[in-house]
């Protein structure tokens, strides 16, 4: 997973998030190639890339508890302070100047859920 500013605060909450849709041509859903086989991305936007396809995957039927990780019985505060933060990290401006190729839809359908 990349280190960058997006994503990262919500690792390690397994089986989070909203299903994902399937690629229409029957690739599996985490594929990290999405429909630029053959084509080569800077470190960065490999990495970008992985990340945003593993976020995918791990947010498949999750409750909105486990998209924001934070404990079902939060409090109002922390429960807009952790969807505050999942907004910032997750917009897609964090991947602006990067090639993501087929990861980009990813990352806009991860916005706006």
């Amino acid at each position: 997973m990349r280190s960058g500013p997006a994503l990262d605060r919500r690792r390690g909450s397994e089986g989070a998030g909203r299903p994902a849709r399937r690629p229409q041509d029957g690739r599996a859903a985490g594929s990290a190639l999405g429909d630029d086989h053959g084509k080569t991305f800077t470190p960065a936007e490999q990495s970008a890339r992985e990340a945003l396809f593993e976020e995918r995957d791990r947010l498949r039927g999750a409750t909105h508890y486990e998209v924001l990780a934070v404990d079902p019985k939060a409090t109002p505060e922390e429960i807009k302070s952790a969807y505050v933060q999942a907004a910032r990290s997750s917009h897609t401006d964090g991947f602006a100047g990067l090639d993501l190729g087929s990861a980009r839809a990813v990352a806009e359908e991860l916005f706006s859920g």
